[in-house]
């Protein structure tokens, strides 16, 4: 058996020089059409590259599977030793301000196939995957990067190519090993930014996984592989974590990312980030890699655990924007991740999270997997009347008249063409319950529901009754309330219960005209944000009428509400609230966040799906 390498056309779909890998085997048609599916690869691939086609692994019969492991006990990454199962390092000090944009690769040959990549390098984007990070290179438009760190692996590379031709700056392209040597070298004539391949951003390890079609990892791997799709973060191969080892490698990767490096400044001296001006700030970098490595980046700067893998997804070519900043003598810890992370002291940088998983694609992802979902946004506050303090749990009713006229005072500051945009995005899904906090007005709940197919008379049933609700304050749901919290939300079970029944039955006449049949609950005063993430949730629950045979189906929650309110009902879902959590959340005016449950929303924690996603957004409006 030998294989011929040849060349399969001057140019690229990506513009570049191409190499196909032709089997010449005697071997089953299968094993070579198999290996021939491999043969799409980018001119500078690493000279090991015979040497990922070396099976180690087989099935024992056809009948199990049809596919080869291409884990043969090493490979190109053995060397640089970072594949260690310990505790993530804290993030390192910094002296000035600094933007990263983490994005993951557009849709690849595998992830179309449903095959199991790991850190192998045998697929490339698909026609659709350079699409995708075509729009994420518009999206970016506005911004200028001083330096980019990519993935060795083709697909994150081809789509780090196609968002530097948004660019107008040239890079220049290094690789470098176990440390940001390279980031500090002399940038070259004529170039004034640094594009460097960094080991440490590759895809998860999986070992003896990687290669097989994922129904073929669970006929092989049995109970292993159920371990893998059930705890990932307790998961082991032949005495490996993949995923804690994750976990310290990005950590190993933040070290890189964040050191100093020496840089020549554009031409015209400026930096434009988002049209605004940070010639004060020239750090902005651009870091290009994948689904589970984003996922740990994401985690480790928000000072989250390896449990958290899956809770945190990124999309194919969507965008997650850390801003970060150094901590300053006297300043407030509040944003620094050092309290859940560890050590570092105040030597942590503040850490904001401007937006998660952004993509201008439909948010709401696999609906044959996800069966709630609660949904946030909140209007500028122009369009927002001051809010009422009040401790106790929230007033659930349909409006009275003076009521009304109140939370409709401030809608005419509101954009007509913002409202549109949204409601064009919320079609996508079937909105149950709208949860509208203090200020909201009917003008603008109706405004978003414009896209809604009418429900069905009956299909949402009454919420679950107050021996259903004994749930509440949520250890299911990891939230950390207090117990003061969780006594007053005991104390309200049969309160919420009878106003929950009486909101369905009184707007059933009320909304099921404008509102399409969707139940609409008011927030009269400005509600602690646990109280109001276990509300959201209890609707999630609440049993549709009509679903699937043999599928459970439940509510999708629509909740409209103020910055702060929001930013506290994300970090209950995440379960942090009233933790040392120092990560600050940015919420921009129409901001959008997504929260997912893969089954019954009271016993299943909860995935987050977007943070802060402004896609939708005219560019005028964007925080």
């Amino acid at each position: 058996m030998h294989r011929q390498l040849h060349k399969v056309g001057s140019r690229g779909a990506l513009g570049g020089n191409f190499l196909s890998a032709q089997l010449i085997t005697n071997h089953s048609p299968y094993t070579s059409r198999k290996l021939q599916r491999f043969s799409l690869r980018l001119i500078d691939c690493s000279v090991s590259f015979p040497d990922r086609l070396r099976p180690s692994a087989t099935a024992s019969s056809p009948a199990q599977t049809h596919s080869l492991s291409l884990w043969n006990g090493a490979d190109e990454f053995t060397q640089y030793k970072d594949r260690i199962d310990a505790l993530p390092l804290p993030l390192p000090a910094i002296t000035e301000p600094v933007r990263i944009v983490i994005v993951r690769h557009g849709q690849s040959t595998w992830n179309a196939e449903g095959r199991i990549q790991g850190s192998t390098d045998l697929s490339v984007l698909t026609e659709k995957g350079v699409n995708q990070a075509q729009k994420t290179c518009d999206m970016l438009s506005s911004m200028r990067f001083s330096m980019v760190f990519q993935s060795p692996l083709v697909r994150a590379r081809q789509t780090a190519d196609v968002i530097m031709q948004g660019q107008s700056r040239s890079v220049l392209a290094v690789t470098h090993g176990t440390k940001a040597q390279a980031a500090g070298a002399d940038s070259g004539s004529g170039s004034d930014g640094l594009r460097v391949t960094l080991p440490s951003l590759r895809e998860i390890d999986l070992y003896q996984f990687q290669g097989l079609l994922k129904h073929e990892g669970k006929a092989l791997y049995g109970e292993q592989y159920k371990k893998w799709q059930k705890a990932p973060h307790t998961f082991q191969l032949d005495g490996r974590a993949p995923v804690r080892e994750l976990w310290h490698r990005a950590s190993l990767a933040w070290q890189s990312l964040l050191q100093p490096h020496e840089q020549e400044q554009p031409a015209t001296g400026e930096t434009a980030i988002d049209g605004g001006d940070m010639a004060a700030d020239p750090r902005v970098i651009l870091v290009v890699a994948h689904n589970a490595i984003n996922q740990a980046l994401v985690a480790t700067a928000l000072g989250l655990p390896p449990s958290y893998f899956r809770r945190l997804p990124q999309n194919n070519a969507a965008l997650s924007i850390f801003d970060l900043e150094p901590m300053r003598s006297g300043s407030s810890c509040k944003g620094s991740s050092s309290g859940s992370r560890g050590s570092g002291g105040d030597s942590n940088p503040l850490v904001t999270l401007s937006c998660l998983n952004q993509s201008p694609d439909n948010p709401f992802k696999n609906p044959d997997k996800v069966v709630a979902n609660v949904v946030l946004i909140t209007p500028p506050r122009s369009g927002l009347q001051p809010p009422t303090t009040h401790m106790s749990w929230p007033s659930f009713s349909s409006s009275s008249t003076a009521s009304a006229g109140m939370r409709g005072a401030a809608e005419d500051t509101l954009d007509m063409e913002d409202l549109c945009s949204l409601s064009s995005v919320l079609s996508k899904l079937q909105v149950t319950h709208v949860l509208a906090g203090p200020g909201v007005g009917e003008k603008t709940i109706e405004a978003l529901l414009e896209g809604q197919q009418p429900l069905q008379p009956g299909a949402v049933r009454p919420t679950a009754s107050a021996e259903d609700q004994q749930w509440l304050p949520s250890e299911n749901h990891h939230v950390a309330a207090s117990a003061a919290t969780a006594e007053t939300a005991a104390a309200a079970n049969a309160t919420v219960t009878g106003t929950a029944a009486t909101a369905v039955e009184s707007s059933g006449n009320a909304v099921n005209g404008d509102r399409r049949g969707v139940v609409v609950e008011f927030l009269e005063f400005t509600e602690p944000a646990v109280a109001v993430w276990e509300r959201a949730v209890s609707l999630a629950a609440t049993q549709m009428a009509g679903g699937d045979s043999g599928r459970a189906s439940y509510g999708n929650v629509l909740v409209i509400l103020d910055e702060e309110t929001h930013v506290g009902v994300i970090s209950a879902a995440l379960g942090v609230a009233g933790s040392n959590f120092g990560t600050q959340l940015r919420v921009s005016p129409w901001g959008l966040s997504v929260i997912e449950f893969s089954a019954d929303p009271r016993v299943t924690p909860a995935t987050v799906r977007c943070i802060n996603n402004t896609a939708h957004v005219p560019p005028r409006q964007r925080a």
